[in-house]
């Protein structure tokens, strides 16, 4: 038993001391601080502590990281560590690191720690001037943040998942903060607009499953942003006094990225930069009234912009004419459209979107065509939907399904400034299979009729 011991152990020194460690050659601790600082990095913390038995080299090293990662990850099947090797490897770090700066600082507990020795954790990071802070904490550690945290002037990335009420001081100083992440529940409306207004270069804005108290509708008003992501992945009803209703007022916003049931109200008004949008409503099968007037809403919010990418849930919006009577908007300056997925029940509404999509010159399909029925019949008769179609990429194609070739046969025919198709087939057909040879075959003929088109098959 002694023996094996005295083999793992050769064996480890032998890796971190390199082939000739039965030399007495130690080559990796002759590398240079930042290569080591890196491999530290990438050790579990109760790991880095125990470098400092290797040698004298190493005694102090971990004391100067710059990047520390505390993530619970196995404590989940030892429970009753929580209290003891974690906790104490955290602290132990914190407390004895030196004066250097602390580039990041990832946090991320799944079990329940005290919360006063949380905020110490916190606050100690911030003492080091740390540049990119990441917290994510369980529901049942309702931690206060320290005040220090929003008025550090180095710190560039905040990322908070709290699942709590997020307090935060009356005064909000991050003068150098460009990217925003919060998952929590805020207390009142004002203290959002402190918390916006104490970041004047901020740049990226995530919100995620985000609730105020007692405001029925919150604005958010950030001059600078750039890009913008609004999401909900859990349709739960709120308790009695809790919203989730915003109106976003961004004049330099360009991208925006909304995933949400709409169990509140998105308003998007002064958004003149806006270029680009990912819309995925949610729950739009039960073919609510409320939830669909406040869908055309929002789609009418992103009208002006020249990409969109719709998700297959949120197709059904598209045919909210016919069945509720709600005008939908014209995409007067799209030019790229990406639609997820087209089944069945949503061709449709494809037709819909690109019959008010009048300048559309490229459309991308990923996830292909999964439709049985294309309901070509509702064009009206003279009218083009895709006389500014150049570009089509196309995934999954199955030339054994009727309706896949005949959507394809369409574009062929009635796009008439048609450039290129890039068809990427489906699985099922083999890269040199004669079905693969027969599909090119069959769509050059239509190629030869269109000089200018070409079909480009992948694998």
């Amino acid at each position: 038993m002694d023996d094996t011991i005295s083999i793992h152990k050769f064996k480890r020194r032998k890796f971190l001391m390199g082939e000739d460690a039965d030399k007495g050659e130690d080559k990796i601790s002759k590398m240079p601080d930042s290569i080591l600082h890196k491999i530290l990095s990438l050790l579990p913390i109760e790991d880095v502590l125990r470098t400092s038995l290797l040698s004298k080299r190493w005694r102090y090293l971990w004391t100067s990281i710059s990047d520390l990662d505390f993530f619970e990850n196995s404590l989940l099947c030892r429970p009753f560590l929580a209290d003891t090797n974690f906790v104490n490897s955290v602290e132990r770090l914190l407390l004895l690191h030196d004066s250097s700066n602390i580039q990041k600082f990832h946090l991320k507990l799944d079990l329940s720690v005290c919360p006063l020795r949380v905020t110490t954790w916190i606050a100690a990071a911030v003492r080091c001037q740390v540049q990119e802070f990441d917290l994510s904490l369980p529901n049942e550690v309702p931690v206060v943040l320290p005040d220090n945290l929003f008025t550090c002037e180095l710190l560039k990335k905040l990322k908070l998942q709290m699942n709590s009420i997020f307090i935060f001081p009356d005064l909000i100083h991050m003068t150098n903060l460009t990217t925003l992440h919060v998952t929590a529940t805020f207390p009142y409306d004002r203290s959002t607009e402190n918390l916006f207004s104490g970041c004047p270069l901020l740049q990226e804005l995530v919100l995620h499953n985000c609730v105020w108290r007692h405001s029925d509708i919150i604005t958010i008003s950030v001059p600078n942003i750039r890009t913008l992501t609004i999401s909900r992945d859990c349709l739960q009803p709120f308790p009695h006094g809790f919203y989730d209703s915003v109106r976003i007022s961004a004049p330099k916003l360009t991208s925006l990225k909304c995933i949400n049931y709409l169990s509140g109200e998105v308003f998007l008004c002064n958004l003149p930069s806006l270029v680009d949008a990912y819309i995925d409503i949610q729950g739009m099968k039960y073919m609510d009234v409320v939830v669909h007037e406040r869908a055309i809403k929002l789609l009418g919010g992103v009208c002006k912009v020249k990409s969109l990418t719709v998700s297959n849930r949120t197709l059904p919006i598209f045919a909210s004419y016919d069945i509720f009577r709600v005008p939908l908007p014209v995409f007067g300056n799209l030019t790229h459209l990406k639609v997820n997925s087209v089944h069945r029940h949503t061709s449709a509404e494809l037709l819909h979107i690109l019959r008010k999509s009048t300048n559309l010159e490229s459309l991308e399909m990923p996830m292909g065509i999964r439709s049985r029925h294309w309901y070509f019949h509702i064009v009206p008769s003279g009218t083009t939907i895709l006389s500014c179609l150049k570009t089509l990429i196309l995934t999954g194609f199955c030339p054994n399904v009727v309706e896949d070739v005949y959507f394809l046969r369409h574009l062929l025919q009635n796009a008439m400034v048609l450039e290129k198709i890039t068809i990427i087939c489906s699985e099922t057909i083999a890269p040199n299979s004669k079905t693969r040879k027969k599909i090119i075959d069959r769509f050059q003929v239509f190629c030869l009729r269109r000089r200018s088109c070409v079909i480009e098959f992948l694998k």
